[in-house]
């Protein structure tokens, strides 16, 4: 594999053919509870069916993609699982977005009893991709960004007895902070361990470094003042867009290596281009082959058309989300071709390398591609 002119090129590479048709199809869920955890947003608890137990096993950090049908159109979106394997029940946390089509539909229509489509948990925003068994963790979340770092900490901080971990958790107010209860029995239990910051950007604290927008300098004061350790062996940063970039990008200048970064967007805004700028991104005309719960579908893309909207074309059971380029949840391995994308928030580097890609942001860059969904 090779990167030109911004392109991704994979030739030849070999895919592991064993992933459960299953993941990539939907299932009707029923919702066991729905419990509103502040003004703007709830947990809901989804019954799980006898036989359906092993689709809906997740690794902590994951999310679930839920589906269903507004004012006549069909509407998808994803949300972490917010709590941890060992735990009887699969909960998804959300958070009212103004004017969001879904999340008002969700909040203001979901009850016990209701029945919603719900595909098997995907991502790689877990402490397995962080290498397993990381010896410190930092987190940094804003807003709903909390939801799979909560998983996250409470499944390490259970499962490995000498891990510390750190949270820095933004909010507007307290009353905004989800999971506010569920944090301070976290930090409790693990009082010598986790170390839990709330900075709060309308409301004054009692220390000014927890006040305020955290921005790269406040990130710095935070290390420098000891609050925040300066070496981790995982940083998770979840959140908006502006928050994830400062954080990373004052990480990266301090030396820390990316590879112990591992980022999630919850919102990205307008999603400016990521993309190297120096080549066209509308692609070529393109004859494409896709495989996808054992079954190859050929399939033409046009130029300026993404791979997703044309594979989506001649099969309506492609696994797919926000289409922004930011959930993951249209991830394919390319086995031939190449291709560019026009902005990537959630892939990591290797995960690049190995020649992923995000289908609703790839444009064929050459006359034949062939992908897999796995």
């Amino acid at each position: 594999m090779s990167r030109l002119s911004g392109a991704l090129r994979v030739v030849q590479t070999p895919v592991d053919r064993s992933a459960d048709p299953a993941a990539a199809t939907f299932h009707r869920l029923t919702v066991a509870d729905v419990r509103h955890d502040t003004d703007d947003s709830a947990v809901v608890t989804f019954e799980v069916p006898p036989g359906l137990e092993p689709v809906f096993e997740f690794r902590p950090g994951q999310h679930l993609t839920l589906r269903t049908v507004v004012d006549g159109d069909e509407t998808r979106r994803s949300y972490s699982i917010c709590t941890t394997p060992d735990h009887p029940e699969l909960r998804v946390a959300i958070r009212r977005v103004p004017g969001g089509l879904f999340s008002n539909w969700a909040l203001d229509s979901l009850r016990p009893g209701s029945a919603i489509d719900v595909m098997a948990p995907t991502g790689n925003f877990t402490l397995e991709h962080a290498g397993g068994h990381p010896g410190s963790v930092v987190a940094i979340a804003g807003g709903s960004g909390i939801t799979p770092v909560i998983s996250i900490l409470a499944h390490a901080l259970h499962r490995d007895p000498d891990l510390t971990a750190t949270l820095v958790y933004v909010n507007r107010t307290v009353p905004d902070i989800m999971f506010l209860e569920e944090l301070q029995n976290l930090k409790n239990r693990y009082i010598e361990r986790f170390e839990l910051l709330h900075v709060l950007t309308r409301e004054e604290r009692a220390s000014s470094l927890l006040s305020g927008r955290l921005d790269g300098e406040g990130l710095e004061r935070l290390i420098e003042s000891g609050a925040v350790p300066a070496q981790a062996d995982a940083w998770f940063l979840c959140g908006p867009l502006g928050l994830v970039e400062a954080m990373r990008d004052t990480l990266s200048n301090r030396g820390v290596d990316g590879r112990h970064i591992h980022t999630e967007l919850f919102y990205a805004g307008s999603q400016p281009d990521t993309g190297d700028t120096a080549h066209d991104t509308t692609g070529v005309a393109c004859e494409a082959v896709l495989e996808l719960a054992g079954r190859r579908t050929r399939f033409e893309v046009l130029p300026g058309e993404s791979v997703l909207d044309a594979a989506g074309k001649v099969r309506a059971d492609l696994p797919y989300s926000c289409r922004g380029g930011v959930c993951s949840t249209c991830k394919a391995r390319v086995i031939e071709g190449e291709v560019v994308m026009d902005r990537n928030w959630a892939l990591e580097p290797d995960e690049v390398e190995a020649g992923y890609i995000l289908t609703c942001q790839s444009h064929p860059t050459t006359p034949t591609l062939e992908i897999d969904f796995g």
